[in-house]
């Protein structure tokens, strides 16, 4: 299998140090360096014996995190759900939660809220359930 480099633009030789840009994250590279003569007489160019190996960190995804809901206080026809797992401040990763719920004998009905203003309980109260409300 051949492998296709990429190259930076030409350094001058007096930089002591260059940072690669654009990686991708997670992936291995090799990194070499070639010395490329400046006398057009001399044809040799010289390679660095030893490239060196990099991994890049992978990416961070700050939207993987995991919601759980619990019931607080459930009577006839309301109950408090609390949610949590959200990041603070909570505004900059949710702008609004939707609740799903149905009865045994109906179809699917949606109650949706927007998020609570910062430092405020996450909490919603669905009203009007039903008896067997699920």
């Amino acid at each position: 299998m051949i492998q296709v480099y990429s190259t930076t633009p030409l350094i001058h030789r007096s930089l002591e140090e260059y940072e690669l840009e654009s990686l991708q994250p997670n992936k291995e590279y090799e990194v070499n360096l070639l010395f490329i003569p400046f006398d057009s007489n001399q044809t040799t160019i010289l390679k660095s014996q030893n490239p060196i190996f990099v991994k890049t960190s992978a990416l961070e995804d700050e939207y993987n995190f995991d919601i759980a809901i619990e019931s607080g206080k459930i009577s006839e026809s309301t109950v408090e759900l609390d949610v949590e797992g959200v990041p603070h401040p909570e505004d900059k990763y949710v702008n609004i939660y939707e609740v799903i719920y149905s009865t045994d004998s109906q179809k699917e009905q949606k109650s949706s809220f927007k998020v609570p203003k910062r430092d405020t309980g996450k909490k919603v109260t669905l009203t009007d359930l039903l008896p067997g409300t699920k």
